[in-house]
């Protein structure tokens, strides 16, 4: 199964894995971050810092309630939303780099969700020439943001189920 539980990072034996930016996410994600779930044997593990940056906006929302907002469920259940799409879509970009990892013969090691988005640490196998390394970091660098290409239609005809179903129109003046 795709769901199964995963324990804490495993060690990461790829020697480019730890440069830059890298070891800066690696050290966090073991540090300052918490296994949430496994999916299709990818860890995937969440930044207290995001979980701080969720408690912010719902304390951005009670203070909006408090200076007299009306409509506080709807300010709740907005801010759900907005975060639930961010970092949904967030994961499948990190999955869509991690992907082509895999489909190059590599793995995913585990998938860090952050404040500032997201990094999936991933390897790939040593190639036999410079070319073919930087051919392969390159698509797996390029399979991230191609995820974009099919999640804004998903969630444009998402956002337009919405509103239809609230019976309302959009209007653009």
């Amino acid at each position: 199964s795709c769901f199964e539980g995963r324990g804490p990072v495993t060690p990461w034996p790829h020697p480019r894995a730890m440069m830059g930016f890298g070891r800066q996410g690696m050290a966090q994600s073991e540090g300052c971050a918490f296994h949430m779930c496994t999916i299709c044997r990818a860890p995937i593990r969440v930044s207290w810092f995001t979980v701080a940056y969720l408690g912010l906006q719902i304390l951005a929302v009670i203070s909006e309630w408090r200076n007299g907002a009306q409509n506080i469920g709807i300010l709740f259940a907005s801010t759900l939303i907005q975060f639930l799409v961010l970092y949904l879509t967030v994961l499948v970009h990190e999955f869509g780099h991690g992907t082509m990892a895999r489909k190059l013969g590599g793995e995913i090691n585990h998938i860090l969700l952050w404040p500032f988005g997201g990094i999936c640490f991933s390897s790939t196998p040593p190639q036999p020439t410079p070319r073919a390394t930087v051919k392969n970091d390159l698509l797996v660098v390029g399979a991230g943001p191609s995820t974009h290409f099919l999640q804004t239609p998903f969630w444009g005809v998402l956002l337009w189920a919405f509103v239809a179903g609230l019976g309302q129109t959009s209007q653009c003046k």
